[in-house]
């Protein structure tokens, strides 16, 4: 019984102990629980204590990087309070404006009032259209109104800021002012109008090209005005120069051009370039070549439209080769009169003098006994014959001499000097470097005539002792020279002579020239030159 009662004790108590180890167990662990929730707890306030330290300082120095940025810059800084309608100002407002910031900080409804009237409708809608909508930047450039009441040009740039939801809560901007840039923009632009209205009034092509390639930077309008290309093609194809040159003119015109501005020299001429209707247009262009690092690098010049001119150039010279032919036909026309008359004179008067001289002879043979009256009458008529023979020959000689088509121009010319020299008793000689063969019968009187009109005029003005006729062949030309040791005269008052004329007149029919030199004093030399090549 005892021992029963002692086992169950026994038992009763490890119970009891075991209960208690469990208990115990229990109330370690939840000692420990306890433990590591108040470490945690603790953490926890140490790391929020923190956080909150640590945003505070980067608030602290965020704003203080925004206050040094806002005194450093002369940008007028602003940030403005959406949601409380607030506006604050950095330093810059009063820097660039003059607006004491203490007494605006607030007040956005006075920094709107200075925008200028004009300007307004335009910023309010484009911040207006950025806060309703989703953007988040813009930039405006408008006129602000200075505290002396004039107006600064401002670029102002913003950033906007948007909540969770996306309303916008705060705007962030800067102004600069720009109004230097905007003053040398419009003393530019009013430069450029007045440069294209000088330009516009030229009646030409103000035009700059590159020297290397030749293609045009700028055209002025008229390019389009007169040769019907839009600007575009001028500056846009890099040959459009050259591409519209008339093909008869364009080698030389390249060539031309390369050369002058290799030589880094101005130059000029005139060619011919194709509208766009196609339309042949003259040109005069007067060029001038930039140099740079003693290079050429662009050409400026200036295009004038020369094609009435060319036109009335052309015109006058067809009338003038018209006069020249006609000019060259009436002296031919003269010319075969003057042989018709010389001829009809030298054998119809010649002969009738002939027969009126041998019957005259024929009655001093017949009857040698007339009374001495008789006879000196008969020996009057036959002297008087005589004279009228020679004055027939003279005559006949004047009007075309014989020995001109028989015996040539140099022949002719000798015979006239001698008959010069023997009818006036003044020096003449005659030096002929020039064989005369072949030579065109228009030519050969052309310059027969023009010495003996200059002899004429050496007889009857000149006073001269002496004068010397030479005829020789130079660079493809013919040069007949009349001097004479006369006491000369002044050409510019005696130009225009009717004897000055004819010989000019006379050398041109034959695509010649006249000379004339002459000095008070010091004779006269009369020079007429004509092409070779209208000699054959």
């Amino acid at each position: 019984m005892n021992t029963t009662l002692v086992m169950d004790a026994e038992n009763s108590v490890k119970e009891l102990r075991a209960k208690y180890d469990q208990l115990r167990y229990a109330y370690s662990a939840l000692l420990a629980d306890n433990e590591a929730l108040r470490k945690e707890a603790a953490l926890a306030e140490r790391l929020q204590a923190g956080k909150e330290t640590s945003t505070e300082e980067a608030l602290r120095v965020s704003n203080e990087r925004y206050l040094y940025a806002t005194k450093a810059t002369f940008d007028a800084i602003w940030d403005w309070d959406i949601v409380n309608d607030h506006l604050y100002w950095g330093e810059g407002y009063e820097k660039i404006f003059g607006y004491k910031i203490s007494g605006i900080t607030e007040n956005h409804i006075h920094s709107f009032d200075n925008i200028h009237p004009d300007d307004r409708p335009s910023v309010f809608a484009g911040i207006d259209e950025l806060v309703a909508g989703t953007a988040s930047n813009w930039m405006g450039e408008y006129r602000y109104k200075r505290v002396n009441g004039e107006y600064a040009y401002v670029q102002d740039r913003a950033v906007i800021i948007r909540d969770d939801a996306g309303k916008a809560v705060r705007m962030i901007g800067a102004m600069q002012d720009v109004t230097d840039r905007k003053m040398a923009e419009d003393a530019i632009r009013r430069s450029q109008e007045k440069f294209n209205s000088l330009v516009n009034t030229i009646d030409g092509i103000v035009w700059e090209a590159d020297a290397a390639t030749f293609q045009f930077t700028y055209v002025s309008d008229h390019a389009e005005k007169l040769l019907g290309y839009p600007k575009s093609d001028w500056t846009g194809d890099p040959h459009f120069w050259t591409s519209h040159i008339h093909e008869e003119d364009r080698q030389w015109v390249v060539r031309f051009c390369e050369n002058y501005t290799r030589m880094k020299r101005e130059h000029q001429f005139e060619y011919r370039m194709i509208a766009k209707n196609g339309r042949v247009v003259w040109l005069a262009d007067f060029v001038s070549v930039v140099v740079e690092d003693d290079r050429p690098a662009k050409l400026r010049g200036v295009m004038v439209d020369i094609t009435a001119r060319k036109n009335a150039e052309n015109e006058l010279q067809q009338k003038n080769v018209q006069l020249k032919e006609l000019s060259a036909h009436l002296q031919n026309v003269r010319e075969e009169e003057r042989r018709y008359l010389a001829r009809e004179v030298h054998d119809e008067l010649g002969q009738l003098a002939a027969v009126v001289k041998m019957d005259i002879d024929w009655i001093k043979i017949k009857m040698p006994e007339l009374p001495e009256n008789h006879a000196k009458r008969i020996a009057h008529a036959s002297s008087t014959t005589d004279l009228l023979i020679n004055t027939i020959r003279k005559l006949a000689s004047e009007l075309r001499p014989g020995m001109l088509d028989e015996l040539g121009l140099n022949a002719s010319l000798e015979w006239q000097c001698k008959k010069f020299e023997e009818i006036n008793a003044v020096a003449c000689g005659f030096e002929c470097f020039f064989n005369d063969e072949n030579l065109d019968t228009q030519v050969k009187t052309a310059l027969y005539r023009v010495c003996q009109e200059s002899l004429t005029n050496v007889k009857r003005h000149a006073h001269a002792t002496k004068a010397m006729v030479t005829i020789y062949e130079k660079d493809a030309h013919i040069f007949l020279l009349i001097r004479d040791d006369g006491r000369g005269f002044e050409v510019a008052k005696k130009i225009n002579t009717l004897g000055l004329i004819g010989m000019r007149e006379r050398c041109v029919s034959v695509n010649g020239s006249l000379t004339i030199e002459s000095e008070q004093g010091k004779g006269t030399a009369v020079c007429a030159i004509i092409p070779k090549q209208n000699s054959h």
